[in-house]
């Protein structure tokens, strides 16, 4: 399993019953952007990555990371 995909499972609380495949159809129900747009950590879902005020940067929720996406 996947670092991100692991992440995801125990930040659900459940980090051994679902298996892999679970694992993956929850996490992308959620609308994705382009890996070009993704935060270097690899988070592509939409409600994940939050633009700031200055509607230039984006706060990554999974790691933290601040970024212009499609590196402008």
């Amino acid at each position: 399993m996947n670092k991100q995909l692991a992440e995801y499972a125990s930040s659900n609380g459940r980090p051994d019953e679902r298996t892999e495949a679970e694992i993956e159809a929850a996490m992308f129900t959620d609308e994705l952007v382009t890996p070009d747009r993704s935060c270097t950590c690899g988070e592509r879902r939409m409600d994940w990555l939050v633009w700031d005020d200055d509607a230039i940067n984006v706060t990554c929720a999974s790691c933290g990371a601040v970024f212009r996406p499609g590196g402008a």
